[in-house]
């Protein structure tokens, strides 16, 4: 009799398990949309001009700047050095695979100034353009833009409206709407 009600017990907690499991991911879930759906829409605020720029290209910053479309990529300092260098050489392979006139992709660094130089170290071999954020300007002016990395990878219009959110590269939807928003 005590096996049977062990038994009975254990099939308990684990379904117990299970379901607030089951919950907390739909709860993550919805999470994710109410944040995502309260960034569609309101204006970013997000000063180039602020922010130190890095090119090994001998880039026109002007150009990025006044580009209609402006896709950012934002890494803070949570990011790990490599996890970065890796995202950046797959993520710039959707300007080469559709070129947008009227459109550039931004990659936007949080760090502080005192590691400014440990950045150029660390990313020596880096073939983007980049901002360097070290006065935590979006985190700072931008509610919408927080530690969660859902937040980090959206495109801004010429009026710095947020049109999309999501990575284009990681799925094929957010990437079908980047290219109808941008060949309107």
């Amino acid at each position: 009799m005590k096996i049977k009600y062990r038994i009975l017990l254990y099939t308990f907690v684990f379904c117990l398990s299970l379901l607030l499991a089951f919950a907390y991911y739909n709860f993550k879930k919805d999470d994710n949309i109410t944040i995502l759906s309260e960034m569609i829409d309101n204006k970013a605020i997000i000063d180039l001009d602020s922010f130190c720029f890095y090119s090994k290209h001998q880039t026109n910053v002007s150009n990025i700047i006044n580009s209609k479309y402006k896709y950012i990529y934002y890494f803070d300092s949570t990011c790990c050095s490599p996890c970065v260098m890796n995202k950046l050489s797959v993520e710039s392979t959707i300007s080469k695979e559709h070129p947008i006139d009227n459109l550039s992709f931004i990659y936007v660094f949080d760090v502080s100034p005192k590691d400014t130089a440990i950045f150029y170290d660390n990313f020596s071999d880096l073939s983007e353009d980049v901002f360097l954020d070290t006065a935590h300007l979006i985190i700072k002016k931008n509610k919408y833009i927080t530690s969660n990395p859902i937040t980090h990878t959206f495109l801004i219009d010429e009026n710095r409206i947020i049109r999309l959110v999501g990575n284009p590269v990681k799925n094929d939807k957010v990437e079908e709407l980047l290219l109808k928003i941008t060949n309107k």
